[in-house]
């Protein structure tokens, strides 16, 4: 009989239909979403069972999905990528249980990087080499209190850069519980430290703020100076965004 034309559901739940029919173990099956993708050369065997793999497919938490490109999800016999592990792990931050990825309560990926594709893509155009050390794709040095992965809003940074801006954003235990990380009430007015060294005694919450700040921000200088390789673009952002940076 006549199969070509036939419509079936594959194992997620997408609509395919067969489009071309050389014999039982190879046809080509077009899927009926937004995205078109033809598969070649697959069996109706595959087709009858919905076992043919859709890349544009939800496989990420119902959300994120490989796409078709150069870039590959696995290799080596099934092992995930660095890449496809650093992305996998963005989307599961932004649509896990909150109680596991707490510090990411009311975070998203924009529609862009649900493509890993499209994230894989960003990556290796921003990537600057430093060594053995991790670059962290960050979401709020460039703009403070963003919640939004995409393309616009996040950079690359060193790990221990990221570690330096995370202790300002509540990640750390506080002095006092309603007081901005590092600041204590005194008998005088408002104590500051950083990096465990005292920075003086001021009488508003704002002074003892703008005191941190500053004290952050030399420190992100002397630390960014030692990467050669970082774009200076980054480090511009970096460096001014550690003299304004909300602390929590």
């Amino acid at each position: 009989p006549d199969i070509i034309g036939e419509i079936r559901e594959n194992t997620k739940g997408t609509k395919m239909i067969i489009i071309a029919e050389r014999n039982s173990q190879d046809i080509d099956v077009e899927f009926l979403d937004g995205h078109h993708y033809i598969k070649e050369h697959t069996t109706y065997v595959n087709f009858k069972r919905g076992e043919i793999k859709n890349p544009f497919d939800a496989t990420v938490n119902n959300f994120g999905y490989t796409g078709v490109g150069k870039h590959l999800a696995s290799e080596n016999g099934n092992k995930l990528t660095p890449l496809y592990l650093k992305w996998k792990n963005i989307i599961n931050r932004c649509t896990d249980d909150l109680e596991m990825h707490a510090n990411y309560k009311d975070c998203i990926v924009c529609e862009e990087w649900k493509n890993f594709q499209n994230f894989a893509e960003w990556y290796e155009n921003h990537y600057y080499d430093i060594g053995q050390e991790r670059l962290h794709v960050d979401k709020d040095i460039k703009y403070p209190g963003n919640k939004i992965y995409s393309p616009y809003h996040c950079i690359l940074v060193p790990h221990s850069i990221n570690e330096i801006f995370k202790e300002s954003f509540g990640r750390s235990k506080k002095v006092d519980a309603d007081l901005p990380y590092t600041i204590k009430r005194c008998a005088t007015g408002y104590s500051v430290s950083y990096r465990s060294k005292s920075l003086g005694v001021y009488k508003t919450v704002d002074e003892a703020i703008n005191i941190y700040l500053k004290a952050k921000q030399n420190w992100v200088i002397e630390v960014i100076d030692k990467y050669v390789n970082i774009p200076d673009d980054i480090k511009n952002i970096v460096i001014e965004s550690a003299g304004k940076h909300t602390i929590k």
